[in-house]
């Protein structure tokens, strides 16, 4: 995901703006709609935790070399 989308999903849910995650979903869509569905799917569950792990995690992964 792009960076900008990433912090401005974390953002949302530090503040707790649903409404504004869930745009943010939906730009994911266009871009990747398997990682939207997952993303939706945590906030449907109201797991706002392991959200914020993953969007956390997801630029932190590199290969090992």
């Amino acid at each position: 995901l792009p960076e900008a989308v990433r912090q401005g999903m974390l953002q949302a849910i530090d503040e707790g703006d649903m409404a504004g995650l869930r745009a943010l979903i939906d730009q994911v869509e266009e871009m990747d709609a398997g990682a939207a569905r997952k993303l939706r799917n945590l906030a449907d569950q109201y797991d706002y935790e392991t959200l914020t792990q993953v969007l956390t995690n997801e630029g932190e992964e590199e290969p090992d070399e």
